[in-house]
């Protein structure tokens, strides 16, 4: 089996390709290295990988250097995409192989691949170096009520009362409501102390994704006063549920529980296939773990983070 990577691809085709994959990740879209450029100064880098000179995969890497890339970091998160028929040990060994040629270790180098796999055999010969990744697929295919039979019982129970109150829910495709959604989750991650994307990232990627209608916010409001609000990115036939957060008077009411199942009816009319609905663990999130898993979809454990 012999790789090879066509990179400078043409942007329009890459963006065509992407949409054709099943399940792919919001870390290797357009939009998402668009905001990485704007936030972090970061360049990409895309490519078409080849298996025996047939079309395989896609890959996105993100590139910083100085001094003509003398000093120079490469990342690849997430990644790659692979398309129907491909994405066996053996290609991910070949790619591999390939990788590690074009972007061989070496002094003043730092590379990172967090690759969207559970298999950990190919990865023999490279170094972990950070903790494997845990994240949560929903698949979006089933009608809206087997969907709702699979909810834990607890996940429904709490939806049937939020659907039994005065409450509204408000999709946001423009924008609007994304600097009160925003201004909210500041607050809320600065008084739970947790990690995510900054308020700065947040608003460049929905800057990029707002005019390809990929950017859905949603809020919950009880007469005037908004309880909850969520934001949503989809990428191509998927969508990843990025960050959401809750008053405590809606966490009584249930409103985190209506938005999210809203946003699953709205994502099935979009026609989205698969719903990521991000990184969980059992030391510092079990209560964010366990509330993503009531929705009962699959659960899954990328193989780390690998020199």
């Amino acid at each position: 089996m012999f790789c090879t990577i066509e990179w400078g691809v043409d942007l329009g085709e890459c963006d065509a390709l992407f949409q054709t994959i099943r399940r792919s990740t919001l870390l290797q879209s357009i939009p998402y290295a668009q905001a990485m450029r704007h936030v972090h100064q970061q360049g990409s880098r895309f490519g078409i990988i080849l298996m025996n000179g047939e079309r395989a995969g896609l890959i996105r890497i993100g590139e910083s250097g100085l001094f003509k890339n003398a000093i120079h970091a490469v990342t690849l998160d997430r990644g790659p995409l692979w398309f129907d028929g491909y994405g066996t040990p053996e290609h991910w060994r070949a790619f591999l192989t390939r990788y590690d040629t074009e972007f061989p270790k070496r002094f003043l180098r730092k590379r990172r691949v967090i690759a969207e796999t559970e298999d950990r055999a190919p990865f023999e010969d490279h170094a972990l170096i950070g903790p494997p990744y845990q994240t949560i697929w929903l698949d979006l295919t089933p009608e809206l009520e087997t969907l709702r039979q699979n909810l834990h019982q607890k996940w429904r129970n709490v939806l049937n009362k939020a659907e039994r109150q005065r409450l509204t829910t408000l999709p946001d495709w423009d924008g609007a409501a994304l600097p009160m959604i925003l201004k909210g989750y500041a607050r809320d991650q600065k008084h739970k102390n947790y990690a995510g994307a900054s308020t700065k990232f947040l608003t460049a990627l929905s800057h990029f994704t707002i005019p390809r209608q990929e950017c859905l916010g949603m809020t919950c409001l009880q007469g005037d006063r908004v309880l909850a609000a969520i934001l949503v990115f989809i990428h191509g036939a998927s969508a990843t549920y990025q960050m959401g957060w809750t008053s405590r008077e809606g966490r009584a009411v249930g409103a985190h529980n209506l938005l999210l199942w809203r946003a699953i009816e709205t994502l099935r009319h979009k026609k989205i296939l698969d719903f990521d609905l991000g990184g969980i663990n059992d030391h510092s999130a079990a209560g964010v773990k366990a509330f993503k898993q009531g929705l009962g979809g699959h659960e899954i454990t990328l193989i780390g983070r690998y020199e």
